[in-house]
């Protein structure tokens, strides 16, 4: 069991947000209606193993349905997989070292890569 204080933060300055995240080992989403889930890729890219809602597009999208991180549909399952992931090292590390490595498919390079054949392809369309 854990032991410990847990505080929720909201609306938190960009620059605290950081610096928080960059001391962070798991960070737990809680988004239920979160189209674009860029705090999930935030979190991975500082080396935080997510686990997000399981009806999210990051379940879906970022995590690949449980390939880089972990999804809940219970506030008992959630917490169920933050305490697995801080008790059981090897589990930890092998998902923070997927999740941080795969997280590179999300920065602006990768973006506008994909998306400017596309807008390309429309503005030719015409």
């Amino acid at each position: 069991m854990a032991k410990g204080t847990v505080e929720l933060l909201t609306d938190v300055p960009e620059k605290e947000k950081w610096e928080i995240l960059k001391r962070s080992k798991v960070v737990l989403h809680f988004m239920r209606n979160d189209n674009v889930s860029l705090g999930v890729a935030e979190a991975m890219s500082v080396g935080a193993v997510p686990v997000a809602y399981k009806s999210t597009c990051s379940w879906m999208d970022i995590l690949e349905e449980g390939k880089l991180g972990f999804a809940y549909g219970s506030v008992e399952e959630g917490a169920k997989y933050v305490l697995n992931l801080i008790e059981n090292y090897d589990l930890y590390y092998k998902m923070k070292n997927l999740s941080f490595n795969e997280v590179k498919e999300f920065t602006y390079a990768v973006f506008k890569s994909k998306v400017l054949p596309v807008m390309n392809a429309l503005l030719d369309w015409k």
